[in-house]
């Protein structure tokens, strides 16, 4: 079926199960109103079963409670009667409490005694100690005494040792300088050996380059006419006869070097002959070096007396620097214990009148130790007296003990009266719950005797069977419910899907139009991109930058342009290069260009593209730029107008750099970093600045 067709299905089946679902709601409804009726009838037939249950358990507790209630008044009589020995017990704790304050006062003489004796023990003990370190003082005084005028004389005995010292070090270290000149001296004499070794190998090879060339150089003139005719090209003028036509060259012999090779060897034997010179230099000052160092050698072995032939005096230094080594090591040690003495010597001066006022002070407090001694003596006594007089007056050693036998006592007076108090409580509360227990039991016998008689078997067996309708009634609700709404959500969904396929057919043919036109793949027009599009407003600035510098590189001839139109309608287009030559009034493809002007043309567009850059990318400038080659493709006058332009270029604020090995673009920069390789597989890298 159509989706229209499917839509009105979905309507009519949506209208039967609303009309179902109300009709199961009322029937539903009707079944709760008589379920409710049920269950409010055997509400009551429950209420007048509990009020049964609560009757005879009423019933129950008033039995129980008349003898509870006879044996609360049996224990309020008993506690009633022990009103006399409360009476007792209060005036006994009066009598206690009354003697509380003399037990402060006896325990403030325990406490002073107490630390009168523990006062009496720390100054015997005090005098005692004090006694003894007076005795070790006096014996350690008269030790240190002995010990000190023996140690009179170690600040003259360490002058003496300091300057034995000091000629012993000043020796050694000049003998330790001259052993290291020595050292010295020995391996400069086998640098300047090998130094004489490798000038002669070098001056050896210089002579076998220079006659390498000196045979080029004859095997080169030889044999001129055979080079002059291996550089002639086809329709080129003879440089001798000028003739374009070459019908019988000279043939160069197989082993005439090129020019080039002549040059390079010439280059080889210059070097050769630099290194030489610089080499035997280098011999000469290695020799000079050596003979004034041994001439100084000779004076200082002569100022300590010693032969002046290295050799032999080597041997004697070794032995005499051993020798000092020795003596400084003994003269140390006697310094390093005269330097103890005298630290000792300097301790003991402070130590003796220090430890003489000690002695003195320990005499003055054993003094004042005996004094105090016989006062605390007195004092204890007159104490333990005073102590004895109050103990006699009171009941228990301490006030702690009264205090506890005063709290036995309110004790028991407070466990009387609580009796007392709980007999009482306990009598009333269960008079007061008797009472309430007898009115209980009248108002439910009351609620009895008017109660209706109720079926409560015939209640539920209709409760069950109402219970049981509404479940299959609510079931079959429940699956009309989720018919109706599973229909209702798919017709829902249907409709908007119709409405939404409309819209997304409205917007994709507004889109197509869009996408053909960005892509180029309009019918009947050129087939450009947007992206295109956006590239040939920048390209057309480029190419106008470019042909400033084009045109000057081609003296006028060529001039760069875009070109406007497609080879044919299937192909993309506008982005495809023309040149147009002012010499004969023609535009062709720059693929026509050969090397040399598709280089100048690869040139002006770089810096063309250099400029709009910088005038478009707010504050960003290229100030360096790097050309690699493609000048070996140019002629004279085409290499002279491009080194023009990268000139005009470097003489503002930009860095232009050239990577090329034409000998002729070499000589128009002044300043260049020249790479040459070596022997050893590496390079060297030279600068220079004209």
């Amino acid at each position: 079926p159509s989706a229209v067709t499917a839509t009105e299905l979905l309507e009519k089946l949506n209208d039967e199960d609303s009309k179902k679902m109300s009709e199961a709601e009322k029937q539903l409804e009707q079944l709760d109103g008589k379920l409710e009726n049920i269950n409010s009838a055997l509400g009551k037939a429950e209420q007048q079963n509990r009020v049964k249950a609560e009757y005879e358990d009423v019933l129950k507790k008033l039995d129980l409670g008349e003898e509870v209630l006879n044996t609360c008044k049996t224990r309020l009589s008993s506690a009633r009667e022990s009103a006399a020995e409360i009476e007792q017990l209060v005036q006994r704790v009066s009598q206690s409490e009354e003697k509380l304050p003399k037990y402060d006062i006896l325990t403030d003489l325990e406490a002073s005694l107490k630390e009168g004796n523990t006062k009496l023990k720390d100054r015997d003990i005090s005098l005692k100690n004090c006694k003894n370190h007076l005795k070790a003082g006096e014996e350690r005084l008269q030790k240190l005494t002995a010990e000190r005028e023996s140690l009179a004389d170690s600040g003259e005995i360490i002058i003496r040792l300091e300057n034995e010292r000091t000629t012993l070090t000043d020796r050694k270290t000049g003998l330790v300088k001259l052993v290291d000149d020595i050292g010295k001296y020995r391996a400069d004499k086998q640098v300047y050996l090998k130094q004489l070794q490798y000038t002669e190998a070098v001056r050896k090879k210089a002579q076998q380059e220079e006659q390498l060339y000196n045979r080029m150089y004859d095997a080169f003139i030889g044999e001129q006419a055979g080079i002059l005719a291996g550089q002639l090209q086809p329709d080129m003028p003879c440089p001798v006869c000028g003739s374009t036509v070459h019908p019988h060259k000279a043939e160069p012999s197989i082993n005439a070097p090129t020019e080039q090779q002549l040059k390079k060897q010439k280059s080889a034997l210059d070097k050769m002959r630099e290194q030489a010179d610089n080499e035997q230099a280098k011999t000469v000052t290695q020799k000079s070096e050596l003979m004034a160092l041994s001439s100084v050698i000779a004076e200082k072995l002569d100022g300590y007396g010693l032969e002046k032939d290295i050799e032999i005096a080597s041997n004697k230094l070794n032995a005499e620097t051993a020798l000092l080594n020795t003596q400084l090591d003994a003269v140390g040690a006697m310094l390093e214990q005269e330097q103890k003495n005298l630290r000792r010597r300097q301790r003991l001066d402070r130590e003796i009148p220090e430890l003489t006022q000690k002695n003195k002070d320990l005499e003055a407090t054993a003094g004042e130790l005996k004094v105090e001694i016989s006062k605390l003596e007195v004092l204890i006594k007159e104490q333990s007296r005073q102590l004895e007089e109050h103990r006699k007056e009171l009941d228990f050693d301490s006030k702690a003990a009264a205090q506890a036998h005063c709290k036995q006592l309110k004790k028991r007076i407070n466990d009387l009266k609580t009796a007392v108090e709980q007999a009482e409580t306990a009598y009333k509360n269960q008079k007061e719950q008797m009472d309430r227990l007898t009115g209980t039991r009248e108002q439910l016998k009351k609620q009895l005797e008017t109660a209706e008689e109720i079926d409560e078997a015939q209640l539920t067996a209709d409760k069950d069977r109402l219970a049981k309708e509404k479940t299959d009634l609510t079931r079959q609700r429940d699956e009309v419910n989720v018919r109706l709404s599973a229909n209702q959500n798919t017709l829902g969904r249907l409709m908007a899907k119709q409405g939404e396929c409309e819209r997304l057919e409205k917007h994709y043919t507004l889109t197509k139009n869009l996408s053909e036109t960005a892509g180029g793949n309009l019918s009947g027009k050129d087939k450009i991109t947007l992206e295109a599009f956006v590239q040939m407003n920048y390209f057309d600035r480029i190419i106008s930058r470019a042909n400033t510098r084009f045109m000057v590189m081609s003296d006028g001839q060529y001039e760069l342009v875009r070109r406007t139109t497609a080879e044919n309608k299937t192909k993309q287009s506008g982005l495809d290069l023309d040149i147009i030559d002012h010499f004969n009034g023609s535009q062709r493809s720059v693929n026509t260009l050969s090397g040399g002007e598709a280089f100048k043309a690869s040139l002006s567009l770089a810096l063309g593209l250099s400029d709009e850059v910088q005038s478009n990318a707010g504050g960003v400038r290229l100030d360096t730029m790097f050309v690699d080659e493609g000048f070996g493709t140019l002629d004279d006058d085409s290499l002279k107008n491009a080194v023009n332009a990268l000139q005009g270029l470097s003489e503002g604020d930009r860095l232009v750099g050239v990577i090329s090995h034409v000998k002729e673009l070499k000589e128009k920069i002044d300043r260049r970093i020249v790479i040459t390789k070596d022997r050893l597989g590496g390079s060297k890298v030279e600068v220079i600045v004209n």
